[in-house]
């Protein structure tokens, strides 16, 4: 909330600002159920983040492995097409 707070604008603005910042994810998800809503993920556009402010909201991230579901590789199995 500091960013937020120091830039006067909704968390979901720059969080999607800073969504916009990463090449990895080409469209977000974005439940707009108000107009508000709409309005911030629209600012978020135009919002730019620092590196220092990006900086800071990745800080505390720690990556993970994956965990619950196992993986299962895919097999492709023969189809036979009778007429």
């Amino acid at each position: 909330g500091k960013i937020a707070s120091a830039r006067e604008t909704s968390r979901a603005t720059v969080a999607l600002a800073w969504h916009f910042t990463k090449d990895c994810v080409t469209s977000p998800i974005i439940g707009a159920t108000k107009i508000h809503h709409l309005s911030q993920a629209i600012s978020a556009l135009d919002l730019e983040l620092s590196k220092e402010e990006i900086a800071a909201i990745e800080e505390p991230y720690r990556p993970k492995a994956p965990t619950g579901l196992k993986m299962m590789p895919l097999t492709i199995e023969k189809v036979s097409l009778t007429v």
